[in-house]
């Protein structure tokens, strides 16, 4: 249910109190793993870990809650404030703490709730006031030697998410936000930034996460929350063919090309047919219908349907529902993704027309794509 990682053996896990701090347990066949929680700093700069007979260290060396600082820039708070409350929660499986910060000469709660799964110390954090303006699980401390892994598909704020390797400790580290959870305007692995919107405020603090460590790399990595693709099963087997330019220059040139493939006994195909837009390929989106003329229009793209259909082939149109261009007939400004000084947020600058996109609302995508897909499907 949420990005927290599994476990690969049996394990206990257990939250308990031990003098003035709290220890989160991991105990299985591989390892021992003991997360001990002091709170004196109102930071993740209070947390330790211990894999084993190892030495500790910091496994999220300043993270904490942040304010915006004068400049636009960010400060963390702690050291600042004081625990209003601490105590296990849940049935003993949690802890929750309750830190009071101060903010400018006035006071800021922050609900702190700390648990522990496998070998992940879950870490989430709530504010009822919108006064922060950062969010961060931090990093590895007090280790003397480590490599930083970079995860291909793993999103963070380079394109690419990190793994920490401690060699001394025969460990990996990784740290990671719940984007489903977030309420922050991103959440790039493990740090979230509320920016303020329109009206000048920001959304209060929602943050839930995990800062895992483990001598198995995939102990560490993020689970993804979503229930498997239904069309697994159907296009598991097939090779994609992706078709951007079209043979002879059309349609009907393309669909020869399937026929061809089909009796070279390629029997398992699935087609993206790429360009095919009535304005050309990024131009005038969220328009896409009828198919472009210059390549055989609506009744080129119904023979290419035909041929794929004929050759057991499972086939659809690229569509764009991400920039919204303003020259598109159908270009509504209330659609656009605006940033917080009320200007439209940029998207994909076309270079052929010279017309630059604007990013289109999330929550505005459905409906564009009901303008176009049933009519796709049923036509082509």
């Amino acid at each position: 249910d949420t990005v927290v990682p599994g476990n690969l053996l049996p394990c206990k896990n257990s939250v308990a109190k031990e003098g003035d701090s709290y220890q989160f347990l991991y105990q299985g066949a591989d390892a021992k793993v003991v997360y001990t929680y002091s709170p004196q700093t109102g930071t993740l700069d209070d947390f330790s870990v211990k894999v084993d007979g190892s030495q500790p260290f910091q496994p999220a060396l300043g993270g904490g809650v942040m304010v915006a600082g004068e400049g636009g820039g960010k400060r963390a708070v702690g050291s600042v404030g004081s625990v209003r409350s601490v105590g296990l929660v849940e049935g003993g499986s949690r802890l929750r703490v309750r830190w009071q910060y101060e903010v400018a000469g006035q006071p800021v709660e922050v609900t702190w709730t700390f648990g522990i799964i496998g070998k992940a110390l879950t870490v989430a954090a709530s504010c009822d006031q919108p006064a922060v303006s950062a969010f961060s699980l931090g990093n590895v401390g007090s280790a003397p030697l480590r490599r930083t892994l970079y995860i291909p598909y793993m999103p963070a704020d380079w394109g690419r998410g990190a793994v920490s390797y401690l060699p001394m400790e025969n460990v990996f580290v990784c740290r990671y936000l719940d984007w489903n959870q977030s309420h922050s305007s991103r959440c790039p692995q493990g740090e979230a930034a509320y920016e303020p919107k329109t009206d000048g405020t920001r959304n209060p603090l929602v943050e839930l996460g995990y800062v895992a460590v483990s001598p198995d790399v995939s102990e560490v990595l993020p689970n993804a929350p979503h229930q498997p693709s239904r069309f697994l099963d159907l296009l598991g087997p097939r090779v994609m063919l992706d078709v951007w330019s079209h043979h002879s220059g059309t349609y009907r040139g393309d669909a020869e090309n399937l026929r061809e493939l089909k009796d070279n006994g390629v029997d398992h195909v699935a087609i993206i047919q790429h360009v095919w837009q009535r304005y050309g390929y990024d131009v005038k989106l969220p328009d896409h219908i009828p198919a472009n003329p210059e390549f055989g229009g609506d009744e080129g793209m119904i023979e290419f349907g035909k041929a794929a259909n004929e050759c057991g082939y499972v086939w659809s149109v690229h569509e764009n529902y991400i920039d919204l261009y303003p020259d598109a007939p159908s270009y509504d400004a209330t659609a656009r993704v605006l940033l917080a000084d009320g200007s439209p947020a940029k998207a994909w600058f076309n270079a052929g027309t010279g017309v630059q996109s604007f990013g289109l609302k999330c929550n505005r995508a459905l409906g564009y794509a009901k303008q176009n897909a049933p009519t796709i499907h049923k036509t082509y």
